[in-house]
């Protein structure tokens, strides 16, 4: 199996195109292969969620796995709700970054199932930022 990283930041209207260059230069190669695409909080909208999860169905092969490590929904209450109130600061600041979303239901509901989901905090940021989502999905 190829793995292929990509990092992106305001890549939007070149991911299409390199998708099609590596599916063009990877499928006679005889092996399968994944492509990973890895955002960085891009204001262009290079991962917006729901267009990227429809895209990253789109490409996936069809035993291909979605990694992902996104920031996001607190698990307490209490966390969560300050969350929301800060999330219109902090996207603000961040040029569109939330830190309110549910990772792991948004990848349900765009037809994955989660076969492996960790969560850690980073003791380097305050709890109210620090909660991060791991894991690997599938396509229904």
């Amino acid at each position: 199996m190829i793995s292929i990283l990509t990092p992106a930041f305001n890549e939007a209207d070149n991911l299409l195109p390199l998708y099609d260059r590596l599916a063009q230069a990877l499928t006679g190669a005889g092996e399968e292969w994944e492509w990973l695409v890895a955002d960085d909080h891009s204001d262009d909208g290079t991962f917006h969620v729901v267009a990227a999860l429809a895209e990253v169905r789109r490409v996936l092969r069809p035993m291909g796995r979605l990694l992902f490590l996104e920031q996001g929904r607190a698990q307490g209450r209490r966390m969560a709700h300050w969350q929301d109130r800060l999330d219109p600061i902090w996207s603000g600041l961040t040029g569109g970054c939330h830190i309110n979303r549910n990772i792991s239901r948004m990848i349900e509901n765009a037809g994955f199932r989660i076969e492996y989901l960790d969560t850690f905090r980073l003791s380097s940021l305050p709890g109210v930022l620090g909660l991060h989502y791991v894991g690997i999905a599938r396509l229904r």
